[in-house]
């Protein structure tokens, strides 16, 4: 009985992150990789019933509306999501989702120290995040395995809160997920509209170096190991400009967002 459960709750996620019919192949395509785990699980398989559970739950979640909202280091992207928040919106933040993820004890936990045993303090038993930051940083191949690891505990945390706002806090149709690496992740394949926080170059080199203090052979290495802010120009559908003063960036955000919509 398990399996048709399955297929309803796959299908309550579909219907929560597409709610119009011009995504119903990206819907199918899910229902076909849900089809697949259920048959390597027990065997059983009825089409049948998989239609009729992946309709129930795309007519049940399908009013939600999930917008993706990003940036590059030191663009401004905290700043509008603040802003956004203090407008009503409904933020999903997936740095917190990330720590959250890898608290000790939980699977992500166990995911990232089986992949990344030196990321461990032997001490607390605890993850060390400047260590695994650092790491990250220094070695491609550590950098990829920490993906792997994490990306599905945190995929399932962030469904849990859309889920979660969406029909028991604030009912909201609208939920901002916000993702620092929503592009490089692919998180941006579960949007209905992304947008990008981007400055020049030039003003995101000056800023990380008066916030962190760190030399700009050091700001601009952390700029180089991201993904160009020109690349995901390409990628959003709409960007935010914030290379000016804060005014003209609240004027784009009040063009941008209307107030959010309650059930």
């Amino acid at each position: 009985m398990w399996v048709p459960l399955l297929q309803f709750a796959a299908s309550c996620i579909v219907g929560v992150l597409f709610d119009d019919m011009s995504d119903f192949a990206r819907m199918a395509g899910l229902a076909g990789i849900i089809n697949i785990i259920a048959m390597t699980s027990d065997g059983i398989m009825s089409l049948t019933l998989t239609s009729i559970y992946s309709s129930l739950g795309f007519l049940f979640t399908s009013s939600i509306r999930t917008i993706g909202l990003t940036g590059g280091i030191a663009s401004g992207k905290s700043t509008v999501s603040k802003m956004l928040q203090d407008r009503g919106y409904v933020i999903v933040d997936l740095d917190k989702l990330a720590r959250e993820a890898v608290v000790p004890g939980s699977w992500g936990y166990k995911r990232v120290t089986a992949a990344i045993p030196q990321s461990v303090d032997k001490a607390s038993e605890e993850i060390n995040r400047e260590r695994l930051r650092k790491l990250t940083f220094e070695n491609k191949e550590v950098r990829k395995k920490l993906n792997q690891a994490i990306q599905l505990p945190i995929f399932v945390l962030l469904i849990r809160q859309i889920l979660f706002h969406r029909m028991f806090r604030y009912r909201r149709h609208e939920v901002i997920m916000d993702a620092p690496l929503l592009f490089e992740s692919g998180l941006h394949w579960l949007c209905r509209r992304t947008y990008l926080v981007a400055c020049d170059e030039k003003i995101q080199l000056d800023r990380i170096v008066a916030r962190d203090n760190v030399p700009r052979e050091q700001a601009q290495a952390v700029i180089n190991a991201q993904m160009k802010l020109s690349v995901k120009r390409k990628l959003a559908n709409i960007v935010i400009e914030n290379s000016g003063k804060m005014d003209y960036l609240q004027i784009q955000v009040h063009r941008h967002f209307s107030h959010p919509n309650v059930q």
